[in-house]
């Protein structure tokens, strides 16, 4: 690395704490220097402890040496972004705010023409946030505030009832209820991905004898859910996690969703002849069992015969 390089480097460096420090006027200069370092890759002339160069902004920025973490550096370097794209001038993005030019490039990204700046100045931010929730198909107009307030207090009471979940997949299982009282749940169709998963898990919630309250667990096991809603026969899956939950009750193992994903592709491959398998301790303990079995036959056998008396 030449003395120029170096140079350069610390300089920009220095420009970056110094113009995040300042505070909220100077965070669109910020995002600025932290988008010009991602587009040239200046992250990569710079090494980690291991003197291993940074393969990528996150990591680099991971590291604090620039005094920005990678949440709130990827939030200026979006707000960047955005007055780009919409070429507005840096007065007006200032009064807009880096939060809620951030929010707009998310927006961008989610509708067709994307999100004017006439909109981030006339909607607040929590009314931007609930729009960035939702999924890229629904419609939003931006003009009805009530509306909003409507939908994110929906959005809300779903998650709080069912226990958990995110904004998208709430909104999604809303319209679907709504959807299924106009005759739409009998139409030739697909389940959608969160339909799959809420109807395994009251499946699996039967097999578990659990009750209504074991609900608040649904999101701990979501990627589980998610995962085995992608298997297409969800009828044969069901007829195995209920073959498989009957095996562990009957040798008293202990066994959750997870263990169900787990052996149920060797079940499906031959369920007549599937064996569930064994864990390395249980192994030990059929083993142990085999040779005190053994060695108790042994002793019955050999006291079976009549030694010979002295002559």
């Amino acid at each position: 690395m030449t003395i120029e390089t170096q140079e350069y480097l610390t300089g920009w460096v220095k420009e970056i704490k110094e113009n995040f420090l300042k505070g909220a006027e100077y965070l669109l200069e910020t995002g600025r220097l932290l988008w010009e370092g991602r587009k040239k890759d200046l992250f990569a002339l710079f090494t980690d402890q291991a003197g291993n160069p940074y393969k990528d902004m996150r990591s680099f920025l991971d590291s604090k040496i620039l005094g920005v973490g990678h949440s709130q550096g990827e939030k200026l370097i979006r707000a960047w972004e955005y007055v780009q794209v919409h070429k507005i001038e840096i007065k007006r993005a200032v009064e807009i705010g880096v939060e809620k030019l951030s929010l707009g490039m998310r927006l961008d990204s989610r509708h067709p023409g994307g999100v004017k700046p006439e909109v981030l100045e006339k909607e607040s931010k929590r009314n931007l946030q609930v729009i960035a929730g939702h999924p890229r198909e629904l419609t939003i107009y931006f003009s009805e505030e009530e509306a909003y307030n409507v939908v994110d207090q929906a959005i809300s009471t779903y998650i709080k009832e069912e226990g958990g979940g995110t904004p998208a997949q709430a909104l999604e299982h809303i319209c679907a209820d709504w959807l299924s009282g106009k005759g739409w749940e009998h139409a030739e169709r697909k389940q959608t991905t969160q339909e799959k998963m809420r109807e395994l898990w009251e499946y699996y919630k039967v097999l578990k004898g659990w009750g209504k309250s074991a609900d608040i667990n649904f999101t701990s096991w979501a990627m589980c859910l998610k995962k085995m809603s992608t298997i297409p026969d969800q009828e044969k899956l069901k007829k195995g996690m209920k073959t498989l939950s009957e095996w562990l009750e009957s040798s008293k193992r202990s066994w959750t969703l997870e263990t169900l994903k787990k052996w149920y592709p060797d079940w499906e491959v031959d369920p007549g002849r599937f064996q569930p398998k064994l864990s390395e301790v249980e192994k030990i303990e059929k083993i142990a069992k085999k040779r005190k079995e053994m060695k108790e036959e042994y002793k019955t056998t050999t006291s079976s015969f009549k030694t010979p008396q002295n002559a």
